[in-house]
């Protein structure tokens, strides 16, 4: 795990901040997450639960986490407060990610409650990988939608298999989202990622348009 923050620009005193300040220094805001019960250097073990809609319960330990960057030097915002921010405005009733949140749905359980709203429900699906079990990257562009629709692949091929990979269901090519809703089962959804197999999604294809 990584150091967890100490806390220490709690004890700056009035002329070290204004030292910084005159040196062009400038903060970041974070958030202090409510895991002490008088002194904020001494944290205790604090703990967040929710039933996921995937994994079942879950508990997060807010006493091991640092607290969160919400705001930069630059005065621009992290994801982290923005989106619970969103998420009450919206009335955003579920949210469904890959299991590498989970930590960060503890610290944003403890920003709902901080602004007095109720958390959505949770749910935290296995993370997709190749045959070989290498990470798919945004940045290199794989499985891009672009490159989807330039190899001709139907939108209910790629939702099929995004939707039935990794559970235990069979992958079988849905003609329509309802129908592919119906199958859908977050009880069904294994904990281990999920391989991607493109010859798995040609298939599909070939089964919507013949």
């Amino acid at each position: 795990l990584p150091p967890v923050y100490g806390r220490e620009a709690l004890t700056l005193t009035h002329e070290q901040i204004a030292e910084y300040q005159t040196d062009g220094r400038r903060p970041h805001w974070r958030f202090l997450l409510p895991n002490f019960s008088g002194d904020p250097q001494q944290p205790e073990r604090t703990e967040i639960h929710w039933n996921d809609l995937l994994r079942g319960e879950e508990t997060v330990d807010l006493a091991s986490l640092s607290d969160p960057v919400l705001v930069r030097e630059d005065g621009t915002y992290l994801y982290t407060l923005p989106s619970v921010v969103d998420d009450i405005e919206m009335g955003v009733s579920h949210v469904i990610r890959g299991d590498d949140h989970v930590t960060n749905t503890g610290v944003q359980i403890a920003l709902f409650q901080a602004l007095a709203a109720e958390p959505p429900v949770f749910g935290h699906h296995n993370l997709l990988t190749t045959a070989s079990g290498e990470g798919l990257s945004k940045r290199t562009g794989a499985l891009s939608i672009e490159s989807l629709r330039e190899d001709g692949i139907e939108p209910m091929a790629v939702a099929s298999l995004a939707v039935l990979v990794g559970t235990s269901e069979n992958v079988a090519a849905m003609p329509t989202m309802g129908e592919l809703a119906e199958r859908f089962d977050p009880a069904a959804t294994s904990k281990s990622a999920a391989k991607f197999d493109p010859d798995e999604l040609f298939v599909l294809n070939r089964s919507l348009l013949h």
